[in-house]
């Protein structure tokens, strides 16, 4: 059995830990409060226009006022996905939470098809006062399911990320299942080839008159350009 001795230095020991313990918590405060000037300092500058040399780091700070390791891996594996696809397909799938209304309130969730042909290979990036990411289309054709009744719209300007969106690369893209993560809530698919492989089984279903209707979408889209046509 442990005589006082023993419990007297156990319990200086133990507060000299609690010392100890206090100051590291407060110099991890003062480490935090020092990241946090800083991190807003250069998040300033870069809005006035000052640049790091690097676009997505540039935009991280600009938009979020801190380091975001993992969106920024996102956004370089986007520019990877993108690169030598210059005047190629992109589809984008947007994850929508539409609340309706009625005998039983409910959010249902769809997910919206955009269309448009790539006019660059790596994401646009804007710093400023609202920081912005688009996707570099000029314009785009966005409907709820491409495959039904092919009603569109086009829509003349990029495809920009919203306020709570972030785009990624759609992951494991398989037909039918063209559903990007809660997270990111937009999820691209790039390549003329790669979009096709999404889109060639449902359109076999299709009757001459939607079939049409996809023409008249693509001209106006400007996929003239493509070699054939998105289902062909």
């Amino acid at each position: 059995m442990a005589d006082s001795k023993d419990v007297n230095a156990l319990l200086r020991s133990i507060r000299a830990y609690r010392r100890q313990e206090a100051q590291l918590k407060k110099q991890k405060r003062l480490i935090k409060d020092l990241r946090t000037k800083e991190c807003s300092e250069l998040s300033a500058l870069i809005k006035g226009g000052v640049t790091t040399g690097d676009p997505v780091s540039d935009y991280i700070y600009a938009r979020w006022g801190e380091p975001e390791p993992v969106q920024e891996r996102e956004y370089r594996r986007i520019n990877r996905h993108l690169f030598g696809k210059t005047g190629e397909l992109v589809a984008a799938f947007s994850l929508e939470h539409v609340r309706m209304h009625g005998p039983r309130d409910e959010t249902r969730h769809e997910v919206r098809f955009h269309l448009a042909v790539l006019r660059d290979d790596k994401l646009q990036f804007t710093q400023g006062e609202t920081p912005s990411c688009t996707l570099p289309v000029t314009s785009y054709a966005v409907c709820n399911d491409p495959f039904d009744g092919i009603q569109y719209k086009i829509v003349q300007e990029p495809i920009k990320e919203r306020l709570a969106e972030r785009f990624e690369v759609l992951k494991k893209p398989k037909s039918g299942m063209e559903r990007p993560s809660e997270r990111y809530r937009v999820g691209i698919v790039a390549g003329t080839e790669e979009v096709r492989a999404l889109t060639r089984y449902k359109y076999q279903i299709l009757r001459p008159q939607e079939k049409a209707r996809i023409h008249q979408m693509e001209q106006e889209l400007g996929f003239f350009e493509l070699e054939g046509s998105i289902i062909e």
